[in-house]
């Protein structure tokens, strides 16, 4: 049975963007979510 590779490195993020001059009244929202993660093999 093989074992679990090692968390090495992890990164989240998050970006709210509440832009109002793309169109006047239209209430534009934008979310991004982002999780990165480096991990290092057993051998």
């Amino acid at each position: 049975m093989g074992k679990n590779p090692k968390i090495r490195k992890y990164a989240f993020g998050y970006t709210l963007m509440d832009d109002k001059a793309i169109m006047i009244g239209s209430n534009y929202h934008h979310n991004n979510a982002s999780f990165k993660v480096n991990t290092k093999p057993h051998i």
